[in-house]
């Protein structure tokens, strides 16, 4: 089904040597201690291209790119090599609207995969680890989230905004921002999530059933 709405790759172009940080025009106030670009506990990881398949218009097919640039994870953020990412209805809905604000944007929320990178305030996950993600997380200690507003966590927010909480995505192309859908963004080959996104499943858990979890299991 999806590779009816993907079109064939574009060639590579030279990217700049460096790069202002992705942000959006309608920036959000957010803590720095949740959000933001930040160097990684003793990194390997460095900022690549990647490739992505890109909703460039609605009502268009997807366009597999491979100059996504895609950045350092912040201290509360991992960085998730993808293992496996679902076609969700929602997905292909955001797909088919006759117009909307959030593009380019590297959709997909069904997913699953394994742990490459984590930030440096991360205490709970480890480099290698299988995990889910979740479109929907609740971080726990957010204005919302202490007071059993769960739905309204800061975090979460991301699922409708496609953005971080403070304007800025951790995607680009070229120096402009590219939107993660639903706050994920699957359908690439590595998603910066934050850490309430990122659960943990046990090292025997098929990936191809993990990332369904997250969205359809649950809906």
């Amino acid at each position: 089904l999806l590779l009816d709405r993907v079109r064939r790759p574009r060639r590579n172009s030279n990217r700049s040597e460096s790069r202002p940080r992705a942000r959006a025009s309608h920036e959000i106030a957010a803590p720095s201690r949740l959000f933001g670009s930040g160097p990684a506990r003793n990194s390997q990881w460095r900022m690549t291209p990647m490739r992505a398949a890109l909703l460039e218009k609605h009502q268009q097919p997807l366009v597999v790119v491979k100059d996504i640039e895609i950045e350092d994870p912040g201290p509360r953020e991992v960085v998730v090599k993808m293992s496996h990412c679902g076609i969700c209805h929602s997905d292909l809905t955001m797909i088919d609207l006759p117009a909307g604000e959030q593009l380019p944007c590297v959709y997909g929320h069904e997913a699953a995969g394994i742990i490459e990178e984590v930030g440096s305030a991360i205490t709970r996950l480890s480099k290698g680890d299988k995990v889910m993600l979740t479109p929907l997380p609740s971080c726990g200690t957010c204005y919302y989230c202490v007071r059993s507003e769960f739905s309204l966590c800061v975090e979460g927010q991301s699922f409708i905004t496609g953005l971080r909480a403070d304007g800025t995505s951790p995607l680009s192309q070229k120096g402009a921002l590219v939107y993660q859908g639903f706050g994920l963004g699957g359908w690439g080959e590595y998603a910066v999530v934050s850490e309430s996104r990122a659960i943990k499943v046990p090292d025997d858990t098929p990936l191809e059933v993990a990332c369904v979890i997250g969205c359809a299991v649950q809906t």
